[in-house]
């Protein structure tokens, strides 16, 4: 079995890294190493026989895709339809990874694979845009929709949030979006999961994320009772909930996004929130 993972270091590359089977060969490429939206570097790496890639890069800043739309749907969507090209041509098996935010958020109940996409800023525009190039070339691809997604390394709502505590006396949360916090851990164990069971006939597109859902002002409220039981902040900070249209952000968000995920073993989205600020305790 061999596997390239693409954006080797970013949260989720980085995730997958540690969670990685002993008994797979997997190489690691980061941006430099294999650009996706560049065809030479893509020929160039996955020209090794591999059975499967994991696409784990991405432009993930939602605020910044309303400002470069261009950069987003280079890397998001038109990068993603090389990169499935190329797998098609070396017949290797995609695995790409996708987001809450291809809806609108307007449901009121969990999103099935099956509801229609209606993405509202450019973020998931430029990754619905992505899914769609994912299968323009192969069915034999897999698109792993997940949410909120969080580790213990790179820019995420949960290191950001304990930053803010350690340097604030209160901070302000918005309590209007409603979404499943996700640990990158358990969707790389999940990824790995897939892969060593072949478990991709079952549908072209998954849902991944953790149980439950909360507000991120419950998220951050959960993030802080937990950076203080592990010593990460020593005093407790005031969090305050407002609302995203008081913020005055540049990209809208949808107000509900949680997916539904029926993955046996999966755990509630606070046990992992628990393993990873214990394991940023040390």
């Amino acid at each position: 079995m061999k596997v390239a993972v693409l954006g080797s270091e970013g949260q989720l590359g980085l995730s997958l890294k540690h969670q990685q089977p002993l008994d797979v060969d997997v190489t690691y490429y980061n941006h430099k190493e294999c650009d996706i939206t560049k065809i030479i570097d893509l020929k160039k790496c996955l020209n090794q026989h591999y059975n499967f890639v994991i696409n784990a890069s991405g432009y993930t800043d939602v605020e910044g895709a309303e400002v470069c739309p261009d950069l987003a749907y280079a890397i998001n969507a038109k990068g993603v339809d090389l990169l499935a090209m190329v797998c098609a041509q070396y017949n290797i098996r995609l695995i790409h990874i996708s987001t809450d935010f291809v809806f609108d958020g307007l449901s009121s109940s969990p999103y099935l694979i099956t509801d229609k996409t209606n993405p509202i800023n450019v973020y998931g525009q430029s990754k619905l845009e992505g899914e769609n190039y994912v299968f323009k070339h192969s069915s034999y691809n897999q698109v792993i929709r997940t949410s909120w997604l969080y580790s213990p390394w790179q820019n995420n709502f949960v290191l950001s949030i304990i930053k803010l505590l350690q340097n604030n006396k209160y901070i302000s949360v918005v309590d209007d979006e409603i979404g499943s916090p996700t640990s990158a851990l358990s969707l790389a164990s999940y990824i790995w999961h897939q892969i060593m069971h072949n478990c991709f006939e079952v549908s072209p597109i998954v849902n991944f994320c953790n149980k439950g859902f909360c507000t991120r002002y419950q998220f951050a409220k959960t993030i802080a009772k937990l950076a203080i039981k592990y010593h990460i902040i020593l005093n407790k900070v005031k969090i305050l909930p407002t609302t995203a249209k008081q913020l005055n952000m540049l990209a809208k968000r949808p107000a509900y996004s949680v997916l539904q995920c029926d993955v046996a073993n999966n755990q509630t989205w606070q046990i992992e929130l628990q393993k990873i600020i214990s394991k940023l305790a040390g």
